[in-house]
């Protein structure tokens, strides 16, 4: 049974006459879901909306097909909820901030910057002797902070 009903979007405040109408169904969710370019707000609003309603089917129906309904309705609203966390975690995951020290595209940019800095030492006319003390004494700083600075990443 695919439900249809039409969301109307009013600019500013009071009524004014609906300027964008969309047609949502349950397979218009899952088309969304889908498409790794879909918006999780929009397709969060979508699902709001079939919630909403399956409740609204569920209140105008009289009380005999109320009953024959209840169970159904609220499976599929239960089934809305449960899409929507899958949703929100898997857009988390996502959209996770991680950094992998050991890991080989950190190695390549920590690289880059070192060469960065032996550059600037280099365009800043420090001789090559006082340039080799500075990397090896920041080499030795890395080194000692390695730990403390795991510790502050995993708080971040």
């Amino acid at each position: 049974m695919a439900f249809q009903y039409e969301l109307d979007f009013n600019g500013g405040s009071g009524m004014k006459p609906a300027q964008t109408s969309v047609t949502v169904t349950m397979d218009g969710i899952l088309a969304a879901v889908a498409d790794p370019e879909a918006d999780t707000g929009k397709i969060s609003r979508l699902i709001a909306l079939e919630i909403a309603n399956l409740i609204r089917q569920l209140t105008e129906t009289g009380p005999v097909r109320r009953r024959a309904w209840e169970r159904e309705i609220h499976n599929r609203i239960r089934a809305c909820r449960q899409l929507h966390q899958t949703l929100l975690s898997g857009h988390s995951l996502a959209t996770k901030d991680t950094l992998n020290l050991d890991g080989p595209k950190f190695q390549f940019i920590f690289a880059a910057i070192l060469k960065l800095f032996r550059t600037a030492l280099r365009d800043a006319a420090v001789e090559d002797f006082m340039a080799q003390n500075v990397m090896l004494q920041f080499g030795d700083l890395v080194k000692a902070n390695d730990d403390e600075m795991r510790r502050e990443l995993n708080k971040v």
